[in-house]
């Protein structure tokens, strides 16, 4: 249940109540000494003390600064007087809070705050009004100046649209009569007779008044009749609660700033009121909760409870990003309530008057009320779930709270413990709406293990998704960092926690790209806004201070240093950009060699250098893959994509993932093609996608200056395949360019597919521009258009079509020409085929009729508006959202063609909805206009925020007379040409059959449903029913994202593939149509099939500017008792032969024509122009012979043996205790196996293949094999346990093989 936040300021249901005793019992306490003896952090040692200070005494309320701490105050002081940019911000923090204290006294500020019983709701009306002030015409009547959300004084309940101000009866007063002894709202004693209209009497006695339960607009005044609008829960929500919290955070900023007691006085009373009435705030609970609150009962649903009901004042996912500026401010302020008698005077005569509330005589009854009345409350929220947001998010506010409270042995030990301690959201029906929602513990630790794996990626699946969990986690680490009340609670000594900023970069390549694995947008598009942002990496950067990180941030910051500092709170900010310099100019910007992350399951070729232009590489990944709760795998973020290949090379994403689907949720397109096995650079298998997995298991990787080496067994994918293992060389031809050799190895099931797409190919271009005469207008522009379209027409080969690619925004736009009458009769074939995210069309498809005197636009046309399917035939006014006069009608069928009519003479219309076929009239009706319009006549579209998809228009008619809006020109164009196929165009369908069609946008299909595997997301099919066993495919690359130069060579990419296929075709694959991604990828699909089958598709990927270096491939013939040994001959443009050898078995002869044989798993060999040896290159074999020559020999070709012992506790330095009992002896001993990789047995699910950095305590046959920093540990045995220890990814006592490589030169 993901929700975006709302203005989280850090820089710097029902439901029964839960009782505490249900919830102690819930959730027992851990003891902290005992669970520090197994915590993953404990072992890694206790944090520096902060600045000195000694942790507080087991008093129970706060006795020191713990975030703030001094040295960040005295920081701050030196800063802003040392920096430009310091004294801006404090001078900003400084304004705003003066433009508070000069429209606010201490009594405004005090009845600002509202209560309980006055509801809260995000939305102002049934999908009338705007949810967001910014994006409604509605917003504050009176704002305060200086604040965001806030009004001026007593003001705080009014909203406007600039005509009507709402409610109509003043809500300050009758709030104002019905406080109770505490001083709160209580409806039963307010008096009802000041609910009167006193704003638009001319409306009714009674219209728009608001007594906090809202106001149903009868007659459809504001917009549809019938609906309910809340304009005091929307002012609560908007103006108050998060109104003060903007008056709130420059006051306490200020008094850091300054230390000028009027700004803390000020917070302190904001602080204070908001403690009298916080602890009862729960959204589930307020009166008024089934007629005005967070419901869906009453078209009201806000989603930033996720779907819960639950909150405080505002829904759990905000209140948990909302209430941490809140704990931020009480520990700024704190120093200051010691000796400020104005404050204790003014506070004591509120609790005079109010005698409910509690005593403020004193300093510590002030800071008593606020710790328990806002900062205890927390824990409490925190298990009740009205606080929780996506990980990380509650959890860091958990965090926040017990470090601002600073009471070890209650409240701040009790919190930390349940931040750690397993657990999650919890359901329980209640037989209510919503049911009850609690939360089980904060999970920070387990999920650290169970949600991350050893390189420090998360479950996501995605860059994009993975980054968002990372930054997550992380703001719960900086809260804990530096926190000396603890021990133990610094997650930045935890090993995987560190590898979330060591590995990431490693991702990237040629310093402008990272594969757009899983849900990651822009298809190919270079950039690093998807991953983890600069203001985290400098976090990171300050904790670790490793070399490439810091290249990394300069590289993640676009190449620049400008704003790369700490904040202003750090003793030296601007170390990191003088450290980044020096980094700079020692070593240059990042240069990555090839990478191998086997825990996440992605390996990185590389060649060639970033710093000189000759960069280039290809990957792979290998890692969670769907969607598995039951055994952690990963997230609907996934993409069913293990063994996608990707390449990277002169400047371009060659091959590019498809990335972020179109919509996400249950969008057809999502799951049947995007995240779809087909789709992507691997196999499928008897024609449905992968099953889904953890990990796959590396057999060999290696790096060597001209040869790169993965070969990754991925078997447990396809249940049908015995095995599913991909083999990949990515060989040098020289300094600028390499070819990748690809041996992709499948045996079980009847039917493989081998799919392969590059980059983006010119394809036929169907051109438009507008003709003479005919302007476009645009009402509301997103990221659509309106154009020309051969993808759907009534009536010949193209329509007209308002599209909107993204549902990011409102799409509202058209075309018109001048039609030199106001008298017009028109006709139009209109076809509405919008979807999206709302279950109705949120959408006007309409013919336009110019403009009013005062400049408006007027359609008339169908359109469907609200929050509930609400059809409708009319007049509307798209400026201003409005119709001013409809008829509700019968729904339309969306992706049929209906022809509509519009007749308008002066003020009268008369409109039309007709069957095109058959004439049978869906809707009709006779309409007026308000005023007269010009003589423009046209076509308007417009696409609500929330769908996408495309509005048709066909066949535009004005009294008779066609008129075409475009000039087109269609244009054939050959992007993909081939050698060794005879291809033939398919007569219609998809790749699914003939008889099956493409889904369009947004559609659904009953191929979808029943079969599932994306072949009818394949279409312009061409076959070759009997193709030979050798033939290319070449793919003329175009630079869709510009970022080659202008001069550069034309780019091709070309797979030559020796294997023998049934039939091969060639077909177009859209990647999703948003973030302005290419429009089509050509696809190649290779297939065979038979009964247990067995496939090795054997393949040359040569990318190359202008001319082929490669100048011939050829399958060579291998004699091997291995059935899936294969070996190909290179000849290269320059003379050199390569001659590359791929098998499973590495203790079996391979005789390669009579070329060459070698005893081993791969192995390259090279001659020159003149057949004399050049290269011999094996992997894990122990013999080479070349021409009679044996240019390798030794006993083994790696080292083998058991696993005695390894590190059995979480710890940066890991190590495992090996017995050899074989190895490639010689002058080779088990020292030289630093570099290389070990692979040790697994538990199930997931590989334990690690990189040896050291060998130590070698005795006759055995050794310790330092593994650095990559983890064992799988998970804790039992979450909920901690005591009871780990679970391992290495097997007890397994066996382990160290691959290594052998190279020969003259």
């Amino acid at each position: 249940m993901r929700n975006d936040s709302i203005d989280d300021t850090e820089s710097d249901s029902w439901s029964t109540e839960l009782n505490g005793e249900w919830l102690e019992t819930l959730n027992p306490g851990i003891g902290r000494r005992d669970f520090l003896k197994t915590s993953s952090i404990a072992a890694l040692g206790t944090l520096a003390s902060s600045g000195g200070a000694t942790a507080a005494a087991s008093t129970g309320q706060k006795s020191r600064v713990t975030y703030y701490t001094n040295e960040k105050r005295q920081a701050a002081q030196n800063n802003i007087d040392r920096y430009d940019w310091a004294r801006a911000e404090a001078d900003d923090a400084i304004a705003a809070a003066d433009a508070v204290l000069n429209q606010f006294t201490l009594d405004d500020l005090w009845n600002y705050l509202g209560s309980q019983d006055i509801p809260r709701a995000g939305f102002l009306a049934s999908g009338t009004a705007g949810y967001y002030p910014w994006s409604s015409e509605w917003g504050p009547a009176s704002p305060a100046a200086g604040v965001s959300y806030a009004t001026k004084p007593g003001k705080q309940w009014k909203i406007t649209n600039g005509e009507y101000t709402l409610p109509t009866n003043d809500f300050a007063a009758y709030r104002e009569s019905g406080r109770n002894d505490e001083g709160k709202f209580d409806p039963s004693l307010a008096d009802d007779s000041l609910l009167v209209n006193e704003e638009h009497p001319e409306m009714g006695e009674m219209w728009g008044v608001d007594d906090g339960t809202g106001w149903v607009d009868e007659n459809g005044d504001l917009g549809e009749d019938g609906v309910r609008w809340v304009p005091v829960a929307w002012a609560h929500h908007w103006n108050v609660v998060y109104g003060f919290r903007s008056m709130l955070t420059p006051l306490f900023k200020a008094y850091l700033f300054t230390e000028e007691q009027q700004y803390a006085r000020a917070a302190t009373v904001i602080l204070d009121r908001l403690a009298d009435v916080y602890p009862e705030m729960q959204l589930q609970d307020t009166v008024y909760f089934e007629e005005g609150g967070y419901t869906e009962l009453n078209g009201l649903p806000n989603p930033s409870h996720g779907g819960t009901g639950k909150g405080k004042q505002i829904g759990s996912i905000w209140e948990s990003y909302w209430v941490k500026a809140i704990l931020r401010s009480y520990d700024a302020i704190w120093p200051a309530i010691e000796n400020d008698p104005e404050l204790v005077a003014f506070l004591s005569e509120k609790a005079a008057a109010y005698p409910g509330l509690t005593e403020k005589d004193s300093a510590t009854a002030i800071r008593t009320n606020i710790e328990t009345g806002i900062v205890k409350q927390i824990l409490p929220a925190f298990k009740n779930a009205q606080i929780r947001g996506n990980f990380g998010s509650h959890q860091k506010t958990l965090a926040l709270s017990a470090v601002v409270q600073d009471t070890p042995d209650d409240y701040t030990g009790d919190a930390i413990d349940f931040l750690f301690k397993a657990g999650g959201l919890e359901f329980e029906s209640t037989g209510e709406p919503f049911g009850n929602w609690y939360i089980t513990g904060g999970d920070v630790l387990a999920r650290m293990l169970s949600d991350f794996d050893r390189d420090g990626h998360a479950n996501e699946g995605s860059v994009h998704y993975n980054s968002i969990v990372a930054s997550g986690i992380q703001g719960t680490a900086d809260v804990l960092n530096g926190y000396d009340a603890y021990d133990g609670a610094d997650l930045y000594k935890n090993p995987v926690f560190k590898q979330i900023f060591q590995t990431q970069p490693q991702l990237t390549f040629l310093n402008e790209f990272v594969p757009r694995y899983g849900d990651t947008g822009g298809t190919g598009k270079p950039g690093f806004t998807d991953m983890i942002d600069p203001e985290n990496l400098i976090r990171g950067y300050e904790a670790y201070g490793d070399n490439d990180l810091v290249q990394w941030l300069y590289l993640r910051n676009g190449k620049s240093t400008e704003g790369l500092r700490g904040d202003i709170f750090d003793k030296e900010p601007n170390s990191v950009r003088e450290d980044l310099l020096a980094v700079l100019d020692a070593e240059g910007p990042l240069d990555l060699e090839s990478t191998h992350l086997p825990g996440f399951g992605f390996t990185a070729l590389r060649a060639g250098s970033t710093t000189d232009g000759t960069a280039r590489g290809i990957w792979t990944y290998y890692g969670r893959n769907a969607y598995g709760p039951d055994e952690g795998y990963g997230t609907s973020h996934c993409h069913r994509d293990t063994l996608n290949l990707g390449l990277y090379a002169y400047g371009m994403s060659l091959a590019p993932d498809l990335g972020y689907p179109e919509e996400t949720g249950d969008w057809p397109k999502r799951w049947n093609w995007t995240a779809n096995t087909v789709s992507h650079n691997t196999v499928v298998v008897d024609e449905h996608r992968q099953d889904k997995q953890w990990v796959s298991t590396p057999k060999r990787y290696d790096h060597t200056d001209r040869i790169q080496l993965f070969d990754i067994d991925a078997s447990n994918v396809y249940e049908e395949a015995e095995t599913y293992r991909r083999t990949s060389a990515h060989i040098s031809v020289d300094e600028g360019s390499s070819y990748t050799a690809d041996f992709f190895r499948v045996d079980g099931g009847d039917d493989h597919h081998f799919s392969f797409h590059g980059a983006k190919v010119p394809v036929d271009e169907f051109r438009y521009d507008l003709r003479d005469g005919v302007t476009e207008f645009v009402v509301r522009e997103g990221t659509g258009s309106v154009e020309a379209t051969r993808e759907d027409a009534y009536d010949g080969s193209w329509s007209t079509r308002v599209y909107d690619p993204s549902g990011d925004l409102h799409e509202w736009r058209g075309l018109a020409v001048d039609a030199g009458s106001t008298a017009v009769d028109v006709t139009v074939n209109i076809n509405s085929a919008v979807t999206g995210y709302h279950e109705y069309w949120h959408h006007a498809h309409m013919v336009y009729l110019g403009q009013d005197a005062d400049g408006r636009h007027v359609c008339a046309g169908i359109g469907d508006q609200g929050s509930d399917p609400a059809p409708r035939l009319g007049i509307y006014y798209p400026e201003s959202n409005e119709w001013s006069d409809f008829d509700s009608i019968d729904a339309w069928e969306k992706g049929r063609w209906y022809r509509l009519s519009v007749s308008k003479s002066e003020t009268a219309v008369d409109i039309s909805l007709a069957s095109p076929e058959d004439d049978s009239v869906h809707a009709s009706g006779s309409y007026a206009l308000t005023a007269t319009t010009d003589t423009k006549i046209g076509i308007f579209g417009g696409i609500g925020k929330g769908q996408t998809g495309g509005l048709y228009f066909d066949g535009f008619t004005v009294n008779g007379s066609s008129i075409e809006f475009f000039n087109t020109e269609f244009v054939e164009q050959e992007g993909l040409t081939t050698a060794g196929l005879n291809l033939t165009a398919q007569n219609g369908g998809t790749y699914a059959g003939p008889d099956i069609p493409k889904p369009g946008h947004g559609e659904d299909s009953a191929y979808n449903r029943e079969v599932g595997n994306g072949f009818n997301y394949l279409y312009n099919v061409e076959r070759d029913d009997e193709p030979g066993s050798r033939f290319s495919v070449d793919w003329d690359l175009r630079d869709h994202w510009d970022v080659r130069d202008d001069n550069a060579k034309p780019l091709h990419l070309r797979l030559t593939m020796l294997a023998q296929c049934d039939d091969v075709a060639i077909a177009n694959g859209d990647p999703p149509q948003r973030w302005g991604n290419p429009e089509t990828f050509k696809y190649l699909i290779a297939h065979r099939s038979g009964s247990d089958l067995s496939s090795t598709f054997t393949s040359i990927i040569e990318p190359y500017e202008d001319e082929r270096l490669v100048e011939s491939v050829s399958r060579i013939p291998i004699e091997s008792d291995d059935p899936t040994a294969r070996a190909i001959k290179v000849k290269l443009t320059n003379g050199r032969i390569d001659y590359i050898a791929s098998a499973t078995d590495h203790e079996t002869e391979h005789i390669v024509g009579d070329t060459f044989s070698f005893v081993g798993a791969f192995a390259v060999y090279s001659t020159t122009a003149d057949g004399e040896h050049e290269q011999a290159y094996l992997n894990d074999g122990k013999l080479l012979i070349a021409d009679g020559d044996q240019l390798i020999h030794q006993p083994l070709g790696r080292f083998k043996g058991v696993v005695d012992d390894f590190t059995r506790e979480l710890t940066l330095d890991n190590e495992l205790q090996v017995t050899i009992t074989a190895g490639p002896g010689g002058h080779r001993n088990i020292e030289d196996a630093v570099g290389s990789w070990v692979h040790a047995e697994a538990v199930d699910m997931r590989n334990a293949t690690y990189e040896i950095v050291g060998v130590e305590s070698t005795g006759a046959n055995t050794a310790t094999l330092k593994i650095g920093e990559r983890t064992t540990v799988k998970e804790f045995k039992d979450p909920t346990d901690p005591n009871g220890g780990y679970e391992y990814l290495i097997k007890e006592n397994g066996q382990f093989v160290i691959p290594l490589h052998t190279i020969w030169t003259p």
